[in-house]
């Protein structure tokens, strides 16, 4: 991405910012000293607390954005796989691009499953006729993505057991599940856009 476009696409990020948290800091800040002014020490106090819960609410949702809950996770593989996340299910280690300046966005995840439910799931995907096999053995495009790289950091070079694709990896609507050699553990890749 050229400078240009950076600094364009930060300054665009920065007046958003500047209108949708700014602008009704402003607001209830001229409403409490407007309130003070005229004695009304009550409601301006009810807007000061009005205030303090907008800027939790701000705040969460930076970070959420930042290290989104295990709940996302799960949701993204109900969405992939098609079916609810397994009881015994844990998020291992999860990892999201954030939107881009198109609105596309990557999640990656590791799954932890019991063995009695990783067989299951993986009859689920052998049967499913969106889903295709793949050949691990040649490159795929998402393997380069950062998202994926962080995931599978610490797995040997041929872990996967099975694997399935749905979508195309170049046309940025992807979707990824590979079965671990372990027989508990799934990796979960999702590129929309």
């Amino acid at each position: 991405m050229a400078a240009g476009a950076l600094l364009s696409l930060l300054f665009l990020a920065l007046a958003a910012a500047a209108l949708g948290v700014g602008m009704p800091l402003l607001l209830l800040h001229q409403a409490n000293q407007w309130l003070v002014q005229r004695n009304y020490f009550r409601t301006a106090r009810l807007v000061k607390g009005v205030t303090i819960v907008f800027l939790l609410i701000c705040g969460y949702t930076v970070y959420a954005s930042f290290f989104p809950p295990d709940s996302h996770y799960t949701g993204v593989f109900e969405e992939v796989v098609g079916v609810p996340f397994p009881a015994s299910g844990e998020i291992v280690a999860g990892d999201e691009s954030g939107l881009d300046p198109h609105g596309d966005y990557i999640s990656c995840a590791r799954i932890q499953v019991s063995r009695e439910e990783y067989n299951p799931l993986l009859s689920v995907l052998n049967t499913d006729s969106s889903f295709r096999a793949t050949d691990f053995s040649t490159p795929l495009l998402f393997v380069y993505s950062q998202q994926y790289g962080i995931i599978t950091k610490e797995l040997p070079s041929r872990p996967y057991s099975r694997t399935f694709a749905k979508g195309v990896v170049e046309q940025d609507a992807y979707r990824f599940v590979g079965f671990l050699r372990d027989h508990r553990s799934l990796i979960i890749y999702r590129c929309s856009s």
